[in-house]
């Protein structure tokens, strides 16, 4: 059968049907609830991006080269023999004694750390909607629903997390010295003890572990729209069921605050903010029993099940992602009737 052939025939049945229908004397619903959002979730990635430190090339001397905990430069007699005086370290267990050396660390950058699903229990806001029944069709009562909906969120994580960061170590030759007590620092005009400026460097993949406070705080309005089915349960209740498009507009905001270690390196105290507004589609379907107290006041209870896109916020060494998606709401309130 061809296709213009199938919608003639659908026409055929549905259409008598619709217009058979007596006139719907009320057909106007306002319904207003608070809602609970359930399964709601928030992931956070937490990383930091090339250091401020710069170790110079793996040999050589005449180099400038900062670290973490320390620093060897180019003096005024421009490094005579390969030695400086420019040079500072921070703590004393950066003196190998049996090597005769000086160890000084650079942590590079961190891979990224991840935690995901989490979620707090509930989320409180509110709901109203607006339906229009269209037609009666058979017991049922077919109809057209728009809805609005907020929801504040608030979800916070204080996991430790950690990851695998990239690394440097390089030994310089004390020539013998016994180096000042630390923390020491050396002057660019001198003089001061010296100590050897090319390194032996050992690459390294130390464990960094991230810890503190994440959290994510938005604010969610939401339209939806579409079909609404009402069937008769028997006075006096009846089944709502409705389904559609579904769209959501979140102001949120990612806060972190946390300290980042490896053993035996100065603590790092990464925070920062991250803003984002945006809009994300999705669809809903929903279902709800309606108890009528008169013909124009009623009760409501039931549940709304969504799939909506996840809201993304990041700068370069954080990220939080806020998961709507496979979420659902409960509610119970009022329905007029009019």
């Amino acid at each position: 059968m061809s296709n213009p052939s199938r919608w003639a025939l659908v026409a055929l049945i549905v259409l008598p049907a619709i217009q058979a229908g007596e006139p719907i004397p009320r057909p106007n619903r306002i319904t207003v609830a608070p809602r609970a959002a359930f399964n709601v979730k928030a992931g956070f990635t937490s990383s930091f991006a090339a250091s401020a430190v710069d170790p110079g090339p793996a040999t050589g001397g005449k180099v400038p080269r900062t670290y973490d905990d320390g620093f060897v430069g180019v003096d005024s007699g421009g490094n005579a023999e390969g030695k400086t005086w420019y040079w500072g370290y921070q703590n004393g267990a950066q003196v190998d004694v049996a090597a005769d050396s000086l160890n000084m660390n650079a942590l590079l950058s961190s891979g990224a750390a991840s935690v995901e699903d989490v979620d707090e229990d509930l989320l409180f806001g509110g709901e109203v909607t607006y339906t229009r029944y269209l037609f009666e069709f058979g017991r049922a009562f077919w109809g057209l629903e728009l809805g609005a909906n907020f929801t504040p969120v608030s979800i916070e994580d204080s996991t430790t997390l950690t990851a695998t960061g990239t690394a440097v170590r390089d030994a310089f030759s004390l020539g013998g010295i016994t180096p000042p007590g630390a923390p020491y620092t050396g002057t660019f005009a001198g003089p001061g003890p010296v100590i050897g400026d090319s390194p032996v460097r050992t690459p390294l993949t130390p464990e960094v572990v991230f810890t503190g406070r994440r959290e994510i705080e938005a604010t969610t309005f939401a339209l939806r729209f579409g079909p609404n089915l009402d069937v008769p349960m028997g006075e006096p209740l009846s089944l709502q069921i409705s389904g559609g498009a579904y769209v959501m507009y979140a102001d949120a905001e990612f806060t972190y605050s946390e300290t980042a270690s490896v053993a035996g390196q100065p603590v790092r105290t990464p925070s920062g903010r991250v803003e984002e507004q945006d809009w994300m589609l999705g669809a809903y379907v929903r279902g709800q029993v309606l108890l009528a107290l008169s013909q124009s006041v009623g009760l409501f209870a039931g549940a709304e099940f969504l799939f909506v896109e996840d809201l993304e916020l990041e700068n370069a060494s954080h990220s939080a992602t806020l998961e709507f998606g496979e979420s659902f709401a409960a509610f119970l309130g009022v329905v007029f009737t009019f």
